[in-house]
């Protein structure tokens, strides 16, 4: 059941291997960036407190019985933290290793059903998207339910090509996984990929077999120890929560987070989150339309329209919510480049071309445009200009720009933006977290950690990189010896109008998941910043 490939994709197959390499080397350097607040600290927060209590099965937040996402990223970043201590590595990496073998497991869905070239243009389009750069650093729920979600699929249509049972067990358990990951969503999406691809091939007679049993047995079977921990925690309302309002509540209205976003809200989103394929997406979904009834497969377009469509009525939307038709996208995508890999020179190859070299001038630039937000050494300048000239040196005698050298020079393009962005502007980035940098303060210079409290400050990175739930101040605790408080200004004022208080270090702090205009300009930048201060109160 393959689609027809070409002789004359030979681009791919000669740097296949160095492409892929390169993006799992910059999606690698992620792991030692610190942990970015609000939701990835909260969730390393969660994962060294499991580490701390009792039981591995209910989880608490600040030693509060915790209702929110589902377990298995705090037991899978728990593990990996006993291993390697409270450390960015150690909280990021299960889902690191889960996110790339997802990659391997995207190559292996599209070469069911298409040419080996197709299939690498497909992993290689999806490890080297902006989403996939993103999750793979911005560790949440997400990168988990993403990687179990394509290893589901990729088996369940194993399944579909030879029926063997073994495929099917290995599907469910997936698709169990994508549950504990982020709830009931980790089954919805798998289910609305296949089930239009076996009613369209009139599959169901061999599909519905008593076989079918075992999902239901091997769901309960992987859920069973959350399920558990729920019902001793809440009872029945956390069990309803779970398969109810944490996902379908959304939708109706029930659950109690809403922002109510546009229904067009991931249109835009999809657009920069899907970058550099942006337009092979847009036009696969054309021509997918336009030929409809002449497809050898239809679990990529459904995999990605009807979670988009279902995700866009929800009540509540953040971008990192599009991530799980990624790498639907990447499989449209690389399914329609077929058409241009034999070099021809269409009026949809010159525009998808002509959009490549124009991304790949921005991406190109971006780097120069990071070493002017934060200040780089004017030796960063000479080295990227060195850089900058290989490349197009490269470009030009390699790949010789036809289609295929155009697309592989914008990958080589976003992966010099993206080396950079991980390297050098989010390490800069990250030094405007106060959370995280106050708590390499404290243990860089071995201040006592037990006396030491926060003050108006709340920040999930201060309590995981100093495995502790850190105390909030009060007044009583100044006795016989100083401690130490994190603070803000007001904070400061308060304090010293009873004590006697040193500063010890000051921080400027801004919310670096939320990027302005003003911050990104150095010559505005000040005035967008608090400053926290680490003081020593003496009694």
């Amino acid at each position: 059941m393959h689609a027809q490939g070409t002789n004359k994709a030979i681009l791919i197959n000669s740097y296949f291997p160095y492409l892929l390499a390169g993006s799992f080397i910059i999606s690698f350097i992620g792991l030692f960036i610190p942990i970015m607040e609000v939701d990835a600290s909260q969730y390393a927060s969660i994962s060294a407190e499991l580490l701390r209590s009792s039981t591995f099965i209910e989880i608490t937040d600040l030693n509060v019985n915790y209702l929110d996402k589902p377990p298995l990223l705090f037991w899978l970043s728990s593990i990996f933290i006993k291993l390697f201590g409270n450390t960015s590595l150690a909280y990021k990496l299960p889902s690191f290793i889960l996110a790339w073998f997802s990659v391997y497991a995207l190559f292996r869905l599209s070469s069911i059903f298409y040419s080996k070239e197709i299939a690498k243009w497909t992993s290689l389009i999806y490890a080297s998207s902006v989403a996939f750069l993103l999750f793979t650093n911005d560790i949440r729920t997400d990168t988990l339910l993403v990687s179990f979600i394509v290893i589901s699929v990729w088996q369940a249509a194993c399944y579909l090509e030879n029926f063997k049972t073994k495929h099917l067990i290995l599907a469910s358990f997936a698709v169990g996984f994508a549950l504990l990951a982020k709830g009931p969503i980790g089954a919805v999406v798998p289910f609305l990929a296949i089930l239009p691809h076996v009613l369209i091939y009139k599959l169901y007679g061999k599909v519905f077999r008593w076989n079918l049993l075992l999902i239901p047995l091997i769901l309960i079977l992987v859920l069973s120890p959350m399920l558990l921990g729920l019902y001793h925690q809440w009872g029945w309302v956390g069990i309803r929560f779970f398969f109810w309002d944490q996902s379908f509540g959304r939708i109706t209205g029930e659950n109690v987070w809403k922002n109510d976003a546009s229904y067009f809200y991931f249109l835009h989103n999809i657009i920069w989150i899907f970058l550099p394929y942006t337009i092979l997406l847009l036009a696969s979904l054309i021509h997918r339309c336009r030929h409809f009834f002449h497809k050898i497969e239809y679990i990529s377009f459904f995999g990605f329209l009807l979670p988009f469509i279902a995700l866009s009525f929800s009540h509540y939307k953040l971008p990192h919510y599009i991530y799980v038709v990624v790498p639907f996208a990447a499989m449209l995508s690389g399914e329609y480049l077929n058409y241009f890999l034999r070099d021809k020179k269409t009026w949809r190859s010159k525009i998808i071309s002509a959009f490549q070299i124009f991304l790949s001038s921005i991406f190109l630039l971006l780097p120069l445009a990071l070493f002017y937000v934060f200040k780089a050494h004017f030796a960063y300048y000479l080295g990227y200009v060195l850089v900058l000239v290989l490349c197009l040196y490269f470009g030009f005698t390699k790949l010789r720009f036809h289609f295929e050298g155009k697309l592989i020079f914008s990958f080589i393009s976003f992966s010099l933006a993206a080396l950079f962005i991980n390297l050098f502007a989010y390490p800069k980035l990250l030094k405007y977290q106060s959370t995280s940098e106050v708590a390499f303060y404290l243990k860089e210079n071995n201040l006592p950690l037990d006396n030491f409290y926060s003050f108006n400050l709340h920040g999930r990175a201060l309590n995981y990189y100093l495995n502790k739930n850190v105390a909030y101040f009060k007044y009583d605790y100044v006795e016989d010896e100083p401690i130490y408080v994190f603070t803000d200004s007001n904070g400061l004022i308060e304090i010293k109008e009873a004590y006697s208080c040193e500063i010890l270090q000051e921080f400027p702090h801004f919310s670096v998941t939320r990027l302005s205009l003003n911050f990104l300009n150095p010559n505005t930048r000040q005035n967008t910043l608090s400053t926290h201060y680490l003081i020593q109160v003496k009694p």
